[in-house]
């Protein structure tokens, strides 16, 4: 996914995107579809890449989704 793309996503077309198995995932560590885009959108805006530049594929953008939920929950 391009990362221009990927920040122009609404949350209807984020959670379109997401794929029954990567629900799964989500839904094992208690993180909400909201939660979910909300670390999507700050990972976005942490990423020191060029707009134009590929972010990787939804699989691996909720990966890290999960990593950043889990920094965040340790932190607290």
């Amino acid at each position: 996914m391009i990362k221009k793309c990927a920040q122009q996503m609404s949350f209807e077309d984020f959670k379109d995107a997401i794929s029954p198995e990567m629900l799964n995932e989500l839904t094992k560590m208690n993180i909400s579809y909201n939660r979910a885009y909300s670390l999507f959108q700050n990972i976005l805006k942490e990423t020191q890449i060029d707009e134009n530049d590929d972010i990787g594929t939804m699989e691996s953008i909720v990966r890290n989704i999960i990593l950043d939920y889990n920094d965040d929950v340790l932190a607290n």
